[in-house]
């Protein structure tokens, strides 16, 4: 039996990608294997938004190929489709672009000889979701907002939305295979738009669906939420009380520069609707720090906007210039002040997800799903996305991926998870 091994980098897109072709291959008799020695194929699917993703995928593949000299390297995913340097500079050969890794499995069955053919995006459909508790489901590709630090738009095209029947297929796949929490992902999803339905429609029809327990909203554009994507998470207790909205900069200016499609004043009226209408929604987000054209005073502004907002968590990143962009062309600020602004915007946002978390001690109305359990203690996310460990009493019985109303007891120290990132992680037990 042929053995295969699968490297993933970078969005949840790329992570649902990525199980697909790896339901491919087992369908046809290939087994995924994590010893490189026995492996006869590699599969890396490429993330290119950073140059430290691009970077991290050419000394994966340069480790597995010092490990296996014989290994077979399969590239995929929007490098592919962008960055044809570093691939001819590493003479991988076998490419497939992200319309095209569909057809991964088929090329290898056919002894390599299988005739590349693009798909819309939406070619995979899978049952499980390998090594995890909740299960990604992809409902849109491509982008056309073109900000003006980003490549996506080149490497995933023009936006398509998938077939609602599809989706509802798969998520009924999936919730009967034990995935109770479905994300849904994509390129754009607040953008889901197919034969008059838009994303609230979609979420109406997956609540229906008796053995999910929760849905979880992707990453939003601001432009895109809606009120009425807002009412149907509140009156859906199914769907998940948590909206990731990218600000990238709380300064005008430089929102402008980036080709935002909004303003700071848009966005903090996002958010005041947001607070109006959920029930002390998690507001989650992301930051660029030393883009062109930020200066002190375009920083101070987005330390003003970022205080008044309070987020649950944020992930904040350093610019990377990506060639081939309006912004590659611009005048940076000198690293030294970028990298001293991402410390100062790391240290103000990890108490604001501190603060956050201790606001849920007096809440009522928070619920955790059990992803591992221990001897005495059991642990998960809750609604709102926090981290949670749950004491559990003795004799009680918790059954993995079910989920419990719980009291929120305190607020560990924060601590590093698995990317770097600063997380909380808060205490609880079970709601009598």
């Amino acid at each position: 039996m042929p053995k295969f091994i699968i490297k993933t980098f970078g969005c949840k897109t790329n992570q649902y990608e990525s199980e697909g072709i790896r339901e491919a291959l087992t369908s046809i008799g290939w087994s995924e294997s994590i010893h490189i020695n026995e492996v006869e194929v590699a599969i890396i699917n490429t993330c290119t938004v950073t140059s430290r993703a691009g970077a991290s995928a050419r000394n994966t593949i340069r480790k597995l190929l010092k490990s296996n000299p014989n290994l077979r390297i399969i590239l995929t995913g929007c490098a592919v489709d962008v960055d044809e340097k570093w691939i001819k500079e590493l003479q991988i050969e076998e490419v497939f672009k992200n319309t095209e890794k569909h057809q991964i499995s088929s090329y290898l069955q056919n002894s390599n000889h299988a005739e590349k053919k693009s798909g819309n995006g939406f070619d995979f459909s899978i049952n499980n979701f390998e090594g995890h508790t909740r299960a990604f489901i992809k409902i849109h590709d491509g982008c056309d907002n073109f900000c003006s630090y980003c490549i996506i738009p080149f490497a995933r095209g023009v936006p398509r939305s998938r077939e609602s029947s599809s989706i509802i297929d798969e998520a009924r796949t999936l919730s009967q295979n034990g995935y109770k929490e479905l994300v849904l992902t994509g390129i754009n999803i607040g953008a889901y738009q197919h034969n008059n339905q838009s994303l609230p429609e979609l979420l109406e029809m997956l609540t229906e669906l008796p053995e999910i327990s929760r849905i979880r909203l992707g990453s939003i554009e601001p432009i895109y939420l809606t009120e009425s994507l807002l009412l149907c998470i509140k009156n859906n207790p199914k769907i998940c009380s948590h909206l990731h909205l990218p600000l990238q900069s709380g300064s005008n200016s430089v929102l402008k520069a980036m080709n935002r499609k909004y303003t700071k004043e848009f966005f903090l009226e996002c958010i005041q609707k947001s607070r109006e209408i959920l029930d002390n929604p998690a507001i989650t987000t992301d930051i660029i720090v030393g883009f062109p054209t930020e200066d002190e005073s375009c920083f101070n502004e987005t330390l003003q906007t970022i205080a008044s907002i309070g987020f649950a968590r944020s992930h904040i990143f350093l610019f990377s210039p990506r060639e081939g962009t309006p912004a590659a062309e611009m005048k940076r600020p000198p690293q030294r002040d970028a990298d001293n602004r991402r410390l100062i915007l790391e240290d103000i946002t990890t108490k604001q997800a501190k603060e956050y978390s201790k606001s849920l001690i007096s809440f009522d109305n928070e619920s955790l799903m059990i992803e591992k359990i221990t001897k005495n203690k059991a642990y998960g996310y809750l609604e709102r996305y926090i981290r949670a460990e749950l004491e559990i009493e003795p004799q009680t019985h918790i059954i993995k991926s079910e989920t419990y109303k719980v009291n929120i007891n305190k607020v560990k120290e924060t601590a590093k998870n698995q990317s770097q990132e600063s997380e909380n992680t808060v205490v609880c037990n079970l709601k009598v």
